[in-house]
């Protein structure tokens, strides 16, 4: 009789995972390369019991989950949210109904794993010691023990799990105003306050003499395929995009500028972190390496990356490009590129955050620092007369911060460029030795799946889709890389948080998110080599929520201190070199990137001489990054506790919004993939403008040396046309 009923049970597995496949649309083959879990659930598939078939939660409205889906979804979200007093229920309070609204906007293939990794989490549960119910047939102090093993497990597999799991779970709880009460936390301004923006952003059919020239086409509007011409096609409209596109256009040249992301304008921008993550972020923020270690935040929209970033505006060190001409063989010099980094800086309103504009999380933070003897400055930023709203991170509503999307492209606009949103670029075109162009596909903006065919004739193209994704172009293209370096010598700044508590508000959400900045550590300024950077920082609920470790009561009680929590961050000069690579199944990168056991003293150290700053300025303790969540409240606790950990993945907290250096620019084709100019080595008319041209790590936030570099390469573009 037993032996029947396991029989049975089995069966019911099997045939689970079968229909499982048949819904993902995907072969045998393609189940088993590209889900995340696909390999260990088919491995062990013949071992897991069918339990329970109660799924009592309908899945109401739903745009990607199956009702069994929600149900699973359901029950992670509550172990993994827990129960804190005085916050809502994660079900009720509409967790995976926004979490299903996050996904419907994602690509195909990132929403078939995801609900592949469902499925895999609800049969599982004999496997990892959990009985032979299926997950949501558990009690649920048995479920939230069996979600906790996930995170406390040693495979690599379900770390990662648990990490996609926890990311998605938190910041879709913690979004959701109905928490916001219990964190003290006051909201979006839109809604609650009328505030013209100051400049109009870039529009639809602009007026005037702008409409007489360029023009900014939405071709997810357009119906059929795109068929273009141009002297220079620009693939990307961020901190090189659009900089090289407008100093190319005002030269007189024939300029088309095509964008994967959409035309958000302020007027869209809601505040709201579940609805902006989808419309600003790639994979709506989820981008990560392999493993899911280490999330990589970066732009999918008009503008790129600067319409979310933090304003913080750098040149590039003196010390960098002499180790760059000393190394690499760059041809350029810091007096090269210092009149253009200036022309740079005035195009985007660079200028100093004064004393009034910093917020109590970056007087926390410069408190520390005097107490400590660690130098620290109130940073170069990028905004005019900003109101200090402290949603720099979702897009200015108001116009304030000076992104690409309201300088750079319009200026190009003007100049007669062609812009071209929601156009995913596949390939360069090749005849021979040149660039001829580029194809692609027009996608449709809500699903992010192709509507039209994309083909562009150019004399030259440009690519500028940041340091992961122009790698991946180059790959595809079937481009030669003499030197072997495309996408091997990438870096990152990884980055790791300290929280600190207080006994007194700090409310750290309001006003400018990084108003004070330490280089104190920064040896890279000396030598080109080493050290790191300390900048205070804040995230609204469901981002910080989502980089706060642990998980239940234990990261309830964390949250609970949200209004009274300042935190900063390390920003490491890296010399880890990672490499880009791409999964079989689908577009998605496969980033290959974690600091190498000679930079684990560094960050220790970074760690520590952090944690003491805030103690030094009157916090009650301090959170570490580790997964663990340790707190210390003295001195000698944090040299404890930092000691005694190590620096591994899943367990050290890092963090990346800076991917660089992974075409590195030389002379020698042996030696760098790209020459001085950024014109790509052995192939003509093609060329690289973005992070991906630095030889090195830059240690500082890059939108101003990228901007800067962009000018440098368009002006060599421009010479050879003048020639």
């Amino acid at each position: 009789m037993a032996k029947d009923r396991v029989r049975e049970e089995v069966a019911g597995q099997l045939a689970d995972l079968k229909a499982l496949e048949q819904d993902a649309r995907l072969s045998r083959r393609a189940f088993l390369r590209g889900s995340l879990l696909g390999s260990a659930a088919l491995g062990v598939g013949a071992l897991l019991p069918a339990g329970c078939d109660s799924y009592p939660v309908p899945a109401a409205q739903s745009a990607v989950l199956s009702d069994k889906q929600h149900a699973i979804l359901s029950a992670i979200s509550r172990a993994i949210i827990g129960a804190p007093e005085d916050f809502p229920d994660p079900v009720e309070s509409g967790t995976v109904a926004r979490l299903d609204g996050i996904l419907s906007q994602l690509p195909e293939e990132i929403r078939d794993q995801f609900k592949l990794l469902l499925n895999f989490f609800e049969h599982a549960t004999p496997i990892f010691g959990a009985g032979l119910g299926r997950f949501t047939s558990l009690s649920p102090e048995r479920q939230e023990k069996y979600v906790r093993s996930w995170m406390e497990s040693l495979l690599r597999f379900r770390q990662m799990a648990f990490a996609a799991l926890k990311m998605f779970v938190q910041l879709s709880y913690y979004a959701g105003d109905k928490t916001w009460r219990a964190l003290r936390y006051d909201g979006p301004w839109v809604g609650r306050f009328e505030i013209d923006p100051i400049a109009p952003p870039l529009a639809r059919n602009p007026e005037g003499p702008v409409a007489d020239k360029g023009e900014l086409v939405e071709a997810t509007d357009h119906k059929g395929d795109l068929d273009l011409d141009c002297e220079i096609c620009v693939v990307g409209s961020g901190a090189g995009g659009a900089v090289v596109a407008k100093e190319l256009a005002e030269a007189g040249f024939d300029v088309i500028v095509l964008e994967e992301g959409g035309n958000h304008r302020s007027n869209t921008f809601t505040q709201r972190e579940e609805e902006m993550a989808p419309r600003l972020y790639r994979e709506a923020g989820g981008r990560t390496t392999w493993d899911l270690s280490i999330p990589i935040l970066q732009g999918r929209t008009l503008g790129g990356s600067t319409v979310h970033n933090i304003c913080l505006s750098y040149r590039i060190e003196p010390a960098i490009i002499e180790r760059w001409r000393r190394e690499y063989g760059v041809s350029f010099t810091h007096k090269d590129l210092e009149p253009l980094a200036a022309r740079v800086e005035q195009h985007l309103g660079v200028n100093q955050v004064q004393p009034w504009q910093v917020n109590l999380n970056n007087q926390a933070f410069a408190k520390g620092c005097e107490k400590c003897g660690v130098s620290w400055e109130r940073p170069n930023h990028n905004r005019v007369n900003c109101l200090m709203c402290g949603f720099c991170d979702q897009g200015c509503a108001y116009d304030r911060k000076q992104s690409m999307l309201i300088t750079y492209l319009p200026r190009a606009v003007q100049a007669g460029a062609r812009v071209y949103t929601d156009c995913r670029v596949d390939s360069v075109t090749r005849s021979g030795g040149a660039a001829t162009g580029v194809e692609g596909m027009v996608l449709d903006r809500g699903s992010s799946e192709p509507k039209g065919r994309l083909r562009v004739r150019a004399k030259k193209v440009i690519l500028s889709a940041s340091a992961i994704d122009t790698v991946l172009l180059l790959r595809r293209s079937g481009v030669e890389d003499e030197s072997g370096l495309l996408g091997h010598r990438l870096h990152v700044h990884p980055f790791a948080t300290v929280a600190a508590m207080y006994d007194r508000p700090i409310e750290a959400w309001r006003g400018i998110p990084q108003s004070a900045y330490s280089d104190h550590y920064a040896r890279f300024k000396e030598d080109g080599y080493g050290g790191y950077v300390l900048i205070p920082g804040f995230a609204h609920p469901g981002m910080g929520a989502s980089v706060m470790p642990g998980m239940g009561a234990q990261h309830g009680e964390l949250m609970k201190q949200y209004a009274y929590t300042a935190a900063g961050g390390l920003m490491l000069h890296d010399e880890t070199q990672g490499v880009i690579g791409e999964f079989p199944v689908g577009r998605r990168a496969r980033i290959h990137y974690w600091p190498e056991e000679s930079e684990h003293a560094e960050l220790k150290d970074a760690v520590s001489n952090l944690a003491k700053i805030y103690l030094a300025s009157g916090a009650t303790k301090v959170l570490l990054p580790w997964n663990d969540a340790p707190m210390a409240r003295t001195d000698a606790e944090v040299d404890k506790l930092v000691a005694e950990r190590e620096i591994a993945p899943h367990k050290f907290l890092l963090t990346s919004v800076h991917p660089q250096a992974s075409c590195p620019m030389g002379e020698d084709s042996k030696k760098s993939v790209i020459d001085s100019r950024g014109k790509v080595h052995g192939m003509s008319g093609l060329y690289v403008a973005d992070g991906s041209v630095f030889p090195t790590s830059i240690g500082t936030p890059p939108t101003i040396a990228i901007a800067t570099l962009a000018t440098w390469i368009a002006n060599g573009i421009a010479a050879e046309k003048g020639a």
